[in-house]
């Protein structure tokens, strides 16, 4: 595997929900299965959320609002950085 982070979840975190007196091999494909239908979803919801937004970029006052709205979140965000290293 190329990716470390894939290991480690596979390998050290996932491990600990598989009860080794049961089918090894039925909880494994369970969990396959229930990750790879979690990821459809999020893709899924990821594709008509990226649809309605370029819908909505096409509105300058969408674009305006949206750049002011980025700007207070990114102050907010810097203040509380500020704030949390004092």
């Amino acid at each position: 595997m190329a990716n470390s982070q894939l290991v480690v979840f596979f390998g050290v975190i996932l491990s600990q929900f598989i009860d080794s007196s049961k089918s090894v091999s039925e909880q494994i494909i369970l969990i396959m299965v229930t990750i790879t239908l979690t990821e459809m979803l999020e893709v899924g919801f990821y594709a008509l959320a990226t649809e309605a937004m370029s819908k909505r970029f096409q509105s300058k006052t969408f674009v305006e609002m949206f750049n002011h709205y980025e700007a207070a979140i990114i102050l907010v965000s810097a203040g509380f950085a500020v704030y949390a290293t004092l």
